[in-house]
């Protein structure tokens, strides 16, 4: 079954950063998600700072074969997508409450008119 919201972290050379962003998506009250983190092949030790969280079933970690750049990562990212709903969290980001997915599911929710939801953090 395809999860509620897919979020995704693209990422290049954010190995110092990515262990926050990671923890505050973990951290989300609503569970119903998939956290795809799509590496454009750092050269940084970004797979080994993401690797202690590959043990959350919900955590999906790919590296490219070659570097995309910016752009393409990100597309790359939603294609991966499985969810009804995508989120962007950037790797050197975080979200700033454990109610953020789950605000962000209710508005789009309740209203289908509403196509972009957008926060802060």
């Amino acid at each position: 079954m395809a999860p509620k919201i897919s979020v995704c972290i693209p990422t290049y050379n954010y190995a110092h950063y990515i262990a926050p962003a990671i923890e505050s998506v973990l951290n989300q009250r609503l569970t119903d998600f998939e956290l795809i983190i799509l590496d454009d092949c750092s050269k940084d030790n970004t797979e080994e700072a993401v690797s202690r969280f590959l043990n959350d079933k919900r955590v999906l970690f790919e590296k490219n074969e070659r570097n995309l750049g910016l752009v393409a990562n990100w597309n790359k990212c939603i294609s991966m997508a499985r969810g009804e709903y995508i989120k962007f969290v950037f790797a050197d980001d975080m979200l700033a409450s454990q109610e953020v997915l789950g605000l962000m599911a209710g508005i789009l929710d309740s209203d289908p008119s509403v196509t972009l939801v957008a926060s802060a953090r």
